[in-house]
């Protein structure tokens, strides 16, 4: 057998993503940009390739992930929405890391290294790697470029090789991979000297026209736009009007030798062919190029010699400049001036000008005047179009500025779920093609048990009775239910309605279901700490299912359970997705709980209390968070709950939501220390970039006035990804909440600086992964500032009077505000913070809807917006402690102008100017239901709700509000 033993070849793939190969080439001498490694990374079925270039190998995770969303979006434009299955790779640490397994894991992508003394693993890559780094050099010692030039080549080595013909396969890998034929038109010679036009908005008429740099690439995405390496400022610049100056190519592949007779006549053709035609064949690069008048120190094409007529080597490039798709410059380093059209038609006054002209001379200078004339109306026509094109811009900017503007708003609404997010989901295929097969194949068959025992289907109908009825599709969803750490409890397969399929008034009428406020359950959490109450959670099984369903509505099965309940059936329960199965979920629930005792809270429909027993419970869909101060009562509440639903008990609480709970010492912490590990593992690369505050004082008037470039599309996705990721992370961490909403102020129009400030936000997070809010009266965190307790004062014409000090015990708000905080409109930011049992509860950080005219027109409507959420909150206190009457909260704020006029002014004109809706402060006050004072600056706590604070400032703040570690 031994002699028998020998190497199988690797198993062929043929869908998109069903498996790439990456290599890290490097290090090598850095690039013009700094480069000193390139990531190729190689579609097995299409062969296509991508390379990623970066400085230090840490970046290299931060690269494939970003290629990810990539592949995965064009996936979903030209393919069949493939998705990431696995990688192979050698076992480099660059790609061997636990960042890395983090983010495979989350995106199920199998992770495949490759064996020892088995290069064959490796070799599509090596293979990549090899053409593309050979190619690359071949063109810059072509072109006599320095090896900083490195980057350049091989991304257009990868470029071309991706547009032409590979070893054993009968298309190109742009072809099989986007679906159409590759382009060849715009494609020029790499290295050579470019010319790029400067927009008339930034020179004056006596400023240069163009400048000149080299060209060292292509735009993936479109063949209109150039990228040219610019040696004065160190840049590369993408370009849409350019020239190109090839002839150094074809001096140095052309032999200068005498012309021949055969020469002359081929000439005579192609000069007749420029006489009788009426334009230059410029394909669909003509509108991509501009004139040689808007070039400065362009010499003239065509121009003479020393004998004062057009050499032969002069008609050479004019005949391959009148060839090509643009009209090439000769940039040659002789002074040529241009000379008139007599002079040029003129013998010559050389020796030789007693000597018959030949016609292929006379022809030149022919071929000379109608460039000419050319010339002329190309520069008019160029002007023309420079304008409708500025114009397009500026429509297609505010077009796609209105698109981002949709899909932010659509990637980043509120969702409590998104602690169980996770970037892709698995595909029935990908689920049974994985490791992890016979876990999915379990959690499907107790999906169908579950709809059967809920008898959620009727028996199958035939083709003819649905027959012209409006059908619903559905699909099979996997995922993990996790415990507080993120380790996985159990595999959950559901099936799921695609509710989008449905017609309103057809198949659906109401759809509105609540869902317990974050607010409201910290207010629960923090009220149980100070009671001493135990908080315990229930999860009901396939809740949805329970409700049935009103309307008639049809659905074809999946096939892969068509085995089970056939291919058409009619829906009798609310599953999942239907856009009204959580509303009957919510009213089945709702009305159970009022026949056992219970009333919903007046201001949380989700928040119910027996009225004889003091039990709560808050609802969340399926979650139901159940405390109180009976634990004999609590357990007959778990009973009748269990008796009416199939229902799991689940202990003390302690993960809701994606959010640990922890009881020590008569105090209770709630944090999301997992997910913030998880996000830092995804985005952060570099201890290095860890900070200690989430943003620098003067960072917003810096970001507004240096945003740097614009964020592409990609970029601009991920900005969008790890914002989503950190706003949900703000619901136990208050400290980053001014930062994250500055920055979501910036998403439409991302730029890499906002890039960088969110990555900040991140690096502070990552050295603060471990900290949440605590709830507990004397709490560590509050120690040191004066007892915890905050000083107030009346006010009247300035004066102070001391009133009392504020516990943070029992619902304290505190309003500031920072005027006109945002360089781009001058409106104010609005912060607010609400504090139960010595921690935040409710916190806000938002603009203004209208610009103050003063710092204290600022602060009242601050505190108008505050008056609002600290009796909403007071509020719900009084409801869950069984109070008729609550207890009038108290609003902080720090400038007294503010104060008074909550108070009421005699002369109301000062303010009759500012909204209506912010004057309810001046009556709830009148009445009694609210009292508003003054504190110091420095006793502030909603002062890091408004500004980016010092370090000493933020961390006095942070522990203020009862922030720190858990």
């Amino acid at each position: 057998m031994t002699r028998k033993a020998s190497r199988e070849p690797m198993a062929t793939v043929t869908e998109k993503l069903e498996r790439v190969h990456m290599d890290l080439w490097g290090p090598v001498e850095p690039s013009l940009q700094g480069m000193k490694y390139m990531l190729t990374i190689t579609n097995q079925a299409t062969g296509r390739v991508w390379v990623y270039f970066s400085r230090d190998k840490m970046r290299i995770v931060e690269k494939i992930k970003a290629w990810v969303v990539v592949a995965e979006a064009e996936c979903r434009q030209y393919g069949k929405s493939e998705k990431g299955m696995a990688i192979s790779f050698d076992r480099g640490k660059e790609f061997l890391n636990e960042a890395m397994k983090v983010f495979c894991s989350g995106r199920a992508i199998r992770i495949e290294p490759t064996l020892g003394y088995h290069p064959e693993g490796n070799g599509i890559s090596e293979r990549s790697m090899r053409t593309i780094s050979e190619r690359g050099a071949t063109m810059r010692h072509e072109m006599d470029l320095p090896a900083a030039y490195w980057e350049f080549s091989n991304a257009v080595a990868a470029y071309l090789r991706n547009r032409g013909v590979v070893k054993g396969m009968a298309k190109s890998p742009w072809e099989l991979w986007r679906g159409e034929k590759p382009r060849a038109r715009h494609l020029r010679v790499f290295g050579c000297p470019a010319w790029v036009l400067i927009p008339k908005e930034k020179r004056t008429k006596l400023d240069k026209k163009a400048w000149q740099g080299v060209f060292v690439g292509y735009k993936d995405e479109t063949d209109k736009v150039y990228l040219v390496w610019n040696p004065a400022d160190k840049k590369v610049h993408e370009v849409r009007f350019v020239k190109f100056d090839e002839s150094k190519y074809m001096d140095n592949t052309v032999r200068q030798e005498s012309p021949s007779q055969y020469d002359d006549e081929k000439e005579d053709t192609r000069e007749q062919e420029e006489l009788t035609d009426d334009e230059t064949d410029a394909g669909d690069s003509a509108k991509d190029n501009i004139t040689e008048q808007e070039a400065i120190d362009i010499k003239e094409v065509g121009g003479e010699g020393t004998d004062g007529n057009p050499t032969d080597q002069d008609a050479a490039d004019s005949e391959e400049e009148l060839q090509g798709d643009t009209i090439i410059v000769n940039t040659g380093e002789a002074d040529i001036s241009p000379i008139g059209a007599e002079e040029r038609l003129s013998p010559s006054s050389d020796t030789n000008s007693s000597q018959p002209e030949t016609r292929s001379q006379i022809r030149r200078e022919a071929v000379a005047l109608k460039r000419e004339a050319k010339q002329q109306a190309e520069l008019e026509r160029r002007q023309r179009e420079e304008q409708q094109i500025a114009e397009r811009l500026k429509k297609r900017g505010e077009n796609g500025r209105k698109e981002r503007a949709m899909i932010a708003r659509t990637l980043l609404q509120p969702n409590a779920d998104i602690y169980d997010f996770e970037p892709k989901k698995l595909t029935f295929r990908q689920a049974m093609e994985g490791s992890e097969k016979d876990k999915w194949v379990g959690a499907i068959d107790e999906e169908v048990q579950n709809l059967i025992r809920r008898q959620t289907f009727s028996e199958e109908i035939t083709e003819d009775t649905v027959q012209g009825k409006e059908l619903v599709d559905a699909k099979l969803v996997f995922d993990h239910k996790k415990d507080k750490d993120g380790r996985i409890l159990r595999y959950k397969a559901r099936l799921v309605a695609r509710g989008f399929t449905q017609k309103h008034g057809v198949n659906y009428e109401e759809t509105f279901a609540p869902t317990i406020r974050l607010d409201a359950m910290r207010i629960i959490l923090a009220l149980a700490a100070k009671q001493g109450w135990k908080v315990y959670q229930m999860d009901a099984v396939a809740a949805f299912l329970a409700a049935d369903l009103k309307e008639e509505i049809f659905m074809k099965v999946p096939t892969e359970l068509q085995q089970h309940f056939g291919k058409y059936v009619q829906i009798l329960k609310s599953l999942y997705g239907l856009k009204q199965a959580a509303r009957m979920w919510y009213l089945l629930v709702s009305e159970y709980l009022k026949e056992i005792g219970f009333s919903p809270m007046a201001v949380d429909p989700t928040i119910f209390r027996h009225t004889e027993s003091g039990v709560i419970i808050g609802v969340h869909v399926d979650d139901f968070m159940i405390t109180g101060g009976s634990e004999v009562a609590i357990e007959k509440v778990k009973e009748k709950l269990k008796g009416r639903f199939e229902m799991k008990d689940l202990g003390e609480a302690e993960n809701i939501l994606g959010i640990r709970i922890q009881r020590y010492k008569g105090k209770l912490t709630i944090d999301q220390s997992q997910f913030a590990k998880e996000t830092v593992a995804q985005f952060l690369y570099d201890d290095s970039m860890k900070h200690s505050t989430p943003m620098e004082p003067e960072a917003i008037r810096k970001l507004a006035e240096e945003p740097g470039r614009p964020l592409n599309h990609d970029e601009w996705l991920q900005y969008v990804e790890l914002l989503g990721k950190l706003i949900w992370l703000c619901n136990t961490r208050f400290d980053i909440i001014f930062a994250v909403n500055r920055m979501a102020s910036f998403t439409v129009e991302a730029c890499w600086n906002h890039w960088k400030a969110l990555l900040r936000i991140l690096g502070y997070v990552g050295r603060t992964t471990h900290y949440g809010i605590t709830y507990g009266g004397n709490n560590e965190h509050a120690e040191g500032v004066e007892g915890g307790n905050i000083d107030y004062y009346s006010v009247d014409h300035n004066i102070e009077g001391h009133v009392g000090s504020a516990d943070l015990q029992n619902g304290d708000a505190f309003s500031d505000t920072d005027y006109a905080t945002d360089p781009r409109d001058r409106k104010s930011i609005l912060g607010f913070v609400f504090l139960v049992y010595g921690g935040a509860v409710m916190t806000y950080s938002k603009k203004m809807k209208s610009v103050a005219r003063s710092t204290t027109e600022a602060e009242y409507v601050g505190m108008g917006e505050a008056t609002t959420a600290a009796l909403w909150g007071r509020r719900l206190l009084a409801e869950l402690e069984g109070k008729g009457e609550q207890a009038v909260p108290l609003l902080l704020g720090d400038n007294k102008g503010a104060v008074q006029l909550t108070r009421g002014v005699s002369n109301t004109s000062k303010i009759k100017h500012i909204d209506v809706a912010f004057h309810h402060v001046v009556d709830e006050v009148k009445e009694g239901r609210i009292q508003v004072y003054w504190v110091p600056g420095e006793s502030m706590l909603a002062d890091g709700m408004t500004k980016p604070l010092p370090r000493e400032a933020f961390e006095r703040n942070r522990k203020r509000i009862g922030i720190g570690p858990c």
